[in-house]
Formats: structure tokens, C-alpha cells, sequence
């Protein structure tokens, strides 16, 4: 009875079979674990993130982030400290999110009170998504070409996360009192909204 060519090869070097072996279940571990990069690892942090901002979610959810650690850590713990601060704005429609990922005023007439507050946000917003474009593998030279997307995936799920009765600035800058999660459009890859006016 001859053996299977396959046999012979691990029986002639059963070091050099287990090391296949265990890279094959490395790998397979890769995408049971939540390793996700470019548009699928965006939009899957951009879930986590938003969820543990609304959710006032404790130290150790921010600690269990798809990338958490070092300045997205710090960054996504200072979103969450201040979102108490941020809530009764937007309750009152004087703030609304952006599709791009940004808060704007809405209320001009109260712009004073919040200017402060909304510039502390955006520029926390700003770092968290240069950080996470970084960390789904776009962190050097296409940053800038990725930092759109990046910055529509969060504003997205800034407006989809967030309760109803709250404003959200659609791409042609018009504002929108959310009634439903199916009133947030999806992301696009292409002709992001320029959210810059809003610091």
C-alpha cells in the first residue's frame, strides 16, 4: 500500500507540518477576532467608538476598542467625558452632528454659549479620525486622501447612533430633525461633504 504523497511529507519533517499547521490556525484567527483594516475596520470603529460615547461607556470598553491604546484612547476617553456637557444642546437644537463627522451651531443666536465647547469637540474629532486612519492602515502618505471617508463613516454613525428629535447638517449643509435611524444616508466614497466651515 503506498502512502499519499502529503503523509510522507509530514512524516519526513513533523516540525515543518505543525508550523503550517499553526500558521494556517493563526490566520484563521485573524477574522475570527475582529482584525479588520481600510473601509471595514472604519466603520466597524466608528460603531465601537460612538456606542461608548453615547453610552457613557466605562474605562475599560474604551480599553476593548477594535484599535484602542495610546492617543485614540485619550482622545476617544475626552469625547466621552464631555458628551454630558454636549447632550443638552443638542437636546435644545442649538448643536446638531454633520455628515462629516463634525458638530456645527445650528442656533446662531446662542453661538456664544457653545462656540468654546463645539471647537473643543472638533478638534478632538479631528485627532480621533487621523488616529483611526492611521490605525486601519492609512496613516501616512494617504492620509489626506482617506480622512474623508474617515471622517463620513463617524459622521454617519454620529447621526445614526443618536436619539430622534436631534438636528443633523445633511451634504448640501441643510439641517434635518432626525425621526428614524433610516433617516441617516449612507456613507459615500466619493464627494465627501467639506465640514471645515463648522470650527
Amino acid at each position: 500500500m503506498t502512502s499519499l504523497p502529503l503523509m510522507g511529507w509530514i512524516r519526513r519533517a513533523p516540525w515543518r507540518a505543525l508550523g503550517v499547521l499553526l500558521g494556517l490556525v493563526v490566520l484563521s484567527a485573524c477574522t475570527s477576532v475582529g482584525l479588520y483594516t481600510g473601509a471595514a475596520g472604519t466603520q466597524e470603529e466608528a460603531r465601537a467608538v460612538v456606542r461608548v460615547v453615547y453610552g457613557q461607556g466605562g474605562d475599560s470598553e474604551v480599553d476593548r476598542l477594535p484599535y484602542e491604546g495610546g492617543d485614540l484612547s485619550r482622545v476617544v476617553r475626552c469625547l466621552r467625558d464631555r458628551y454630558p456637557r454636549l447632550q443638552a444642546w443638542y437636546v435644545q437644537g442649538v448643536i446638531g452632528n454633520t455628515l462629516g463627522g463634525f458638530v456645527a451651531i445650528r442656533d446662531d443666536d446662542r453661538r456664544q454659549e457653545v462656540r468654546d465647547l463645539v471647537r473643543q469637540e472638533n478638534r478632538d474629532r479631528a485627532q480621533l479620525y487621523t488616529h483611526s486612519s492611521g490605525e486601519v492602515g492609512h496613516g501616512t502618505d494617504d492620509l489626506q486622501s482617506w480622512l474623508p471617508y474617515e471622517q463620513e463613516s463617524f459622521g454617519a454613525e454620529w447621526v445614526k447612533q443618536s436619539p430622534s428629535g436631534w438636528w443633523y447638517m445633511d451634504r448640501a449643509r441643510l439641517w434635518h430633525k432626525k425621526q428614524t435611524p433610516a433617516d441617516v444616508p449612507p456613507v459615500r466614497e466619493s464627494q465627501p461633504i467639506n465640514s471645515r466651515f463648522v470650527w
